[in-house]
Parts: structure tokens; sequence; C-alpha cells
């Protein structure tokens, strides 16, 4: 079993990563270029509050972040995005370095790449992983042509959950705070009625049009009731993939 290496820094270079500006930068940290071309390095934003209670729940997110970057080491995944080592300032994880590539957004989907990213969703199922936030800015394309998927770290690896949750599946967490892959299904409903039928909205408005059954005529009857299915998610939802229901051209 291999292990996932770790990277100690310095406070100096700890305060140059938290004042140090960049172009890629999300809710949960900062994007760096790494020390090689086919490196970079994620650094988690710290805790703004001194509160304790605020602080002990940063580490513990930092904690099960830790234990899903080691996992997904091990499982080497089918994704050109993976972590190979962790970064740690006087003994707590504060960030990780991953592979990279030469990546391209995906700015027009078909039903062709639609159902290459089912394709992989259903790889990362098999392998205990629930991504938990399909969308496009979370989906790259390498230069083979295969689909690729970021943010690792907030997804849910085994029986680790995920840190901050899509607010689309708010309601499908268990006790446990774990989902199943049928959040990653409604997810890539959603984000397939998108990018064919909804191209200006985003997915609450998506969810709303469902809700109020306004269907977009690209779906089978079958399709309709998948989503009425989708109506009811905040009940539970087990749900199948669109993309095997929407009417062929010209139908």
């Amino acid at each position: 079993m291999t292990t996932l290496p770790n990277i100690k820094i310095s406070r100096e270079e700890l305060v140059w990563y938290y004042e140090m500006n960049t172009t890629l930068m999300g809710a949960e940290g900062k994007i760096f270029e790494g020390e090689s071309k086919k490196v970079v390095r994620k650094i988690f934003h710290p805790p703004l509050s001194k509160e304790k209670d605020d602080q002990e729940e940063y580490y513990q997110k930092m904690e099960n972040k830790h234990q899903k970057l080691i996992l997904l080491h091990q499982k080497k995944i089918e994704n050109d995005i993976v972590p190979i080592a962790t970064i740690s300032y006087q003994d707590s994880i504060i960030g990780y370095d991953m592979t990279t590539a030469k990546f391209q957004r995906i700015s027009k989907w078909d039903i062709l790449e639609l159902r290459k990213l089912k394709e992989k969703l259903k790889t990362f199922h098999a392998e205990g992983i629930i991504h938990g936030d399909i969308k496009h800015s979370n989906i790259l394309r390498n230069q083979q042509g295969d689909l690729v998927l970021c943010d690792l770290d907030n997804m849910q690896v085994e029986d680790y959950p995920i840190d901050y949750l899509n607010y689309m599946i708010s309601c499908f967490p268990e006790d446990d705070k774990l989902v199943d892959e049928n959040s990653d299904i409604y997810l890539y409903n959603l984000f397939l009625l998108q990018q064919m039928a909804y191209p200006k909205k985003d997915f609450s408005e998506i969810a709303n049009e469902i809700v109020y059954g306004h269907f977009p005529s690209i779906v089978t009857q079958d399709g309709k009731e998948e989503l009425y299915k989708m109506q009811r998610s905040f009940t539970g939802y087990e749900g199948k993939y669109l993309d095997t229901l929407i009417k062929r051209k010209g139908r």
C-alpha cells in the first residue's frame, strides 16, 4: 500500500501563501503553481474566527480532508488530477499538491460528452467516491479527450463525508452525514438539463421548473417520470441518469 508523502512548510512560507494573490481561488482555498509544471498546490483558507469552536471545526475538517486525500492516493483513481502530497504546518494539514496537465474547459456539451461524464461518475462510485458537486467549473477535458473531475478534497470518500455540501443536495445526507450515489445522479440530471434545455438558468431555477411541472420537450415519457421523482427529491431520491431518457433529434 502506497503512503501519501507530507511536505512541512515554515511560518514564513505559510504567511506568503496567505498573503499572495492568485487567479485560482475558491470557497475553501487558493491554488498556486507547484515546483514543477505538472504539479499545483492548494492551500486552504485559515479560519477567520478565533473562537475555540470555530477553530476546532476547522481542524476537524482538515483531518477529514487528510484521510480522504490518503485514500484517494491509495486508490489510484483514473483521473488526471490526483493528490500526490499533503502540505502541513506545525503538524496540521493546510493543503496538498496534486497533478496537473494541459486541461481545457468544455464550452459546449452534447449527449456524448454527458455520457462520458456519467461513466466517469460510475467509475468513482465503484471506488466508494461520491463527488457531490457536479457543475461546469468542476469538470475539465484533457488532451486525450477524457473528462477530469476537480475539487477532490471536498468529495465523499468511503466513510469520510463531504466538507461543504452543495445546497441542491442539502436534504440528502443521512444522520452520519453521508450521501449515496443518488446525490450525484440528481446533480448530473440538473447539469444535463442545464446544458441541453436551460442554458441560462442555474440549478435552483431548473429545480423550480421541475417542481412546477414545466418539463422540457427534450425528455421522453420515461424522462418525465424521472422528473416527477426529482420533484420529490426532498423526501428521498432514487434516480436514473437522464442521458438515456432524451428524445432523439427529429422525433
